[in-house]
C-alpha cells in the first residue's frame, strides 16, 4: 500500500490524513481533532490475560492484568503504524 499524499482519505484505515507538515498547525488552530477509542477486552484463560481489540481484529496476551494495557496499546499502535499516544482505549475484564 502507498502512502497517502495530502489530505487523502485513507480508506484502510478509514480516515484524512493530515499532511505531516500540518500536524502541528492541528493543534494551533485550536480545532480538536476526533481520537478514537478502541474497546479492550481481557479475559483470562489459564497463566495469561486473552487481549481482544475487536475493532482492528487484534489478539495478544500478558501474564499480569496490569500490563494489559501497554500490551494492547502496543499491539494497535503497529497494527494502525500510529503513536501509542494518538487513541484512547477502554479496558473490560470479562
Amino acid at each position: 500500500m502507498t502512502e497517502p499524499e495530502g489530505d487523502e482519505f485513507d480508506s484502510y484505515l478509514g480516515r484524512h490524513r493530515i499532511p505531516p507538515e500540518d500536524e502541528h498547525m492541528a493543534d494551533l488552530t485550536g480545532s480538536a481533532a476526533k481520537v478514537n477509542t478502541y474497546v479492550v477486552r481481557a479475559a483470562r484463560e489459564g497463566a495469561w490475560w486473552m487481549i481482544r481489540v475487536p475493532e482492528i481484529d487484534g489478539l495478544t496476551q500478558a501474564r499480569e492484568f496490569d500490563e494489559v494495557e501497554d500490551t494492547a496499546r502496543s499491539l494497535i499502535a503497529v497494527t494502525l503504524d500510529a503513536p501509542p499516544d494518538s487513541f484512547e482505549m477502554t479496558i473490560e475484564s470479562v
